[in-house]
């Protein structure tokens, strides 16, 4: 429950927005509609929802930005929107030559040309001395994604940025490629990922098309917090003569809408991800989960020459509100339930591919030599036992470079240490969150060394191969899977089958995420408390088991960038993982572990999870009071 003095400030806040003139009608009536609500019953669950949207302010996370939509500092609409976008302005004209924004000229003007790569395939920034401060601007299908994009590039026309506007939906990966194609100071892509409908959000990439980390944003989160949300914000609308015709000190117009020569020099780096499988043989079904990827998916499938290419009809389109998929993140098995649907119908595809609704994350289903019973014929993977697929395949169907470097999080699993180790790439774990993931490709590219870039996954769904690009990339991610399918369908193998060879050389290991929603203002305080509960009384002893080893990564002794998550190691070689989860209002738990038997590992497992359902249930009690 919210004190007195949270909640005052909170309502003076409340009032703020309320005494805007020009507040929207929409916003206003929702707020008005919470003032009532109050005056007939002020119970502790609205003071909660009232200090939930306007004692905080939006936060970066490893994600960007993330809210529901709504009025409000804490909720993701136009004024807070631009609120976050004149900051990012302020930052830059106050630090143009801040390291994560500073342009680096790294391609010849012939080698832009010709897609973005250079003679060896590899994606560079290419910009000619240091240009106006420009910005890329992209969003997805969700509900006022478009109306969030034009806001953001009204600001930054405003500020006297050049602005690279997508004009129609586009996948995130795209924006990160096009950061780095035009020489832009960073992107903005307005998206919430996987996360309902309800909510919206705002990635923010920097110079080299890579997220930037929460600890790289305290110093624009700090700017945001002291600019006021409606007063300090400057804005050209979308419909004013000026949004279009307004030029800088060149005489160029501000802003520049992208053309599709982008997605050309896009696909030409992809196609040098190949690996020369023949692909015609195969057969996939595949779903956007009504999201960017629409068309996409089955147009990178079929430049694999892919025989048969199915898209679920029902989520082929984009639908802002996910009809036939609240949760659509790709990971879960009930966002893939209409693509299994239509698999089983026909009963001949090989692969299920799907991708979030900013085409970032990827999830599939494949089909087993034998149906199981009371479950069908197809089979889903998580992410991580794709991420180890795709490593083995990547290690092993191709030619290796020198020195080769697998980049992976922390919380994928360890099996694809070993599967590295093997192969002899030296194995760069990194906090999770592809920014992470993608400053170390920036330091591999500086150091001259992106050539021994092999492969990058983050255990939730992120993959990446394409060393042109710095976040997650599921369009990448199809084309590799596609390519691994084929590459075995011609051995007349499964790759359940290739997976239960793995399992067997290198042992079996399996993980388990449990998710505990905590929402609300409460719900974080809550959050806070069992992390710092965790820290303070971490268990001896799990269901028998001593804990051997704690990790808490909120306290790193090499000087690295730190997070809030606490890991546990029980001497039977359990795992316990427990982090709050950076784009939900959810705690994760990660249970893993390696036995010689898959019976072994799912008993260790069920003991962990129950060990770890009891302490929910205390967290539950004890916050309470």
């Amino acid at each position: 429950m919210a004190d007195y003095v949270t909640f005052a400030r909170a309502y003076e806040a409340l009032e703020h927005w309320m005494a805007q003139p020009d507040l929207l009608p929409v916003l206003q009536r929702e707020l008005q509609r919470l003032i009532e609500q109050l005056e007939r019953n002020s119970d502790a669950e609205l003071k909660d929802e009232i200090c939930d949207r306007f004692h905080k302010h939006l936060k970066y996370g490893t994600g960007g930005l993330r809210s529901l939509m709504g009025a409000g500092n804490n909720r993701f609409n136009i004024y807070t929107v631009r609120w976050a976008t004149q900051a990012i302005c302020k930052y830059l004209q106050a630090e143009p030559n801040a390291p994560l924004w500073n342009c680096e000229a790294t391609l010849t003007r012939d080698e832009a040309a010709k897609g973005g790569v250079n003679d060896n395939g590899v994606g560079a920034v290419y910009s000619v001395g240091k240009p106006l401060l420009s910005m890329a601007v992209a969003y997805d299908s969700r509900t006022l994604s478009d109306r969030f994009a034009l806001e953001t590039a009204g600001v930054l026309l405003a500020n006297g940025f050049r602005v690279y506007l997508f004009p129609t939906t586009a996948p995130a990966p795209l924006l990160s490629f096009a950061v780095r194609h035009f020489g832009c100071r960073g992107g903005i892509m307005i998206t919430a990922g996987h996360n309902p409908s309800t909510y919206n959000g705002y990635r923010l990439y920097d110079s080299q098309g890579c997220p930037v980390p929460a600890h790289a944003a305290a110093d624009l989160q700090a700017i945001m917090n002291d600019l006021d949300v409606f007063k300090d914000i400057q804005v050209i609308e979308a419909d004013a003569e000026a949004f279009t015709t307004r030029k800088g000190p060149d005489g160029r117009p501000l802003l520049n809408v992208i053309g599709k020569d982008l997605w050309a020099a896009y696909e030409a780096t992809l196609l040098r991800c190949s690996s020369g499988v023949r692909c015609e043989k195969l057969e996939v079904v595949t779903t956007p989960l009504n999201g960017t990827g629409s068309g996409l998916l089955q147009e990178v499938l079929h430049k694999l020459d892919v025989a048969q290419v199915h898209a679920v009809p029902e989520q082929e389109k984009p639908d802002p509100n996910f009809t036939t998929c609240p949760v659509p993140n790709p990971e879960k098995q009930e966002a893939l339930r209409k693509g299994l649907t239509l698999c089983e119908t026909l009963s001949t595809p090989d692969l299920l591919l799907a991708s979030d609704p900013d085409c970032g994350r990827l999830g599939t289903a494949v089909r087993l030599k034998e149906p199981r019973p009371g479950k069908g014929t197809y089979q889903r993977l998580t992410s991580n036992q794709l991420g180890i697929l795709l490593l083995d395949f990547l290690c092993s169907a191709r030619r290796l470079p020198d020195s080769p470097v697998l980049i992976k999080s922390v919380l994928a699993t360890p099996l694809a240490d070993a599967i590295a180790a093997r192969y002899g790439l030296t194995t760069i774990n990194v906090l999770p969150g592809f920014s992470h993931i993608g400053r170390q490709l920036h330091t591999l590219e500086k150091e001259g060394r992106l050539g021994s870039f092999v492969f990058a996954f983050d255990g939730s769904g992120g993959f990446l191969s394409n060393p042109a690009l710095r976040d997650k990339d599921a369009l990448n991610a199809a084309f590799i899977t596609a390519e691994m399918a084929a590459y075995y369908k011609n051995q007349n193998k499964t790759l359940t089958e290739r997976l239960e060879e793995l399992y067997r050389k290198y042992g079996y290991f399996l993980e388990k995420e449990l998710e505990i929603s905590l929402e609300g203002h409460a719900g974080s305080l809550q959050m806070e408390k069992i992390m710092k509960d965790l820290r303070r009384n971490t268990p001896e002893t799990v269901m028998g088991s001593d804990v051997i080893a704690v990790t808490d990564f909120l306290k790193r002794e090499d000087g690295g960038p730190t997070a809030d998550i606490f890991r546990m190691e029980l001497e039977d070689g359990g795992r316990i993982t427990v982090r709050p989860s950076a784009t939900e209002s959810k705690l994760k738990i990660t249970l893993s572990t390696k036995e010689p038997t898959p019976e072994a590992a799912a008993a260790l497992v069920d003991r962990m999870e129950l060990s770890v359902k009891g302490w929910i249930k205390e967290w539950s009690k004890s916050t309470k009071r």
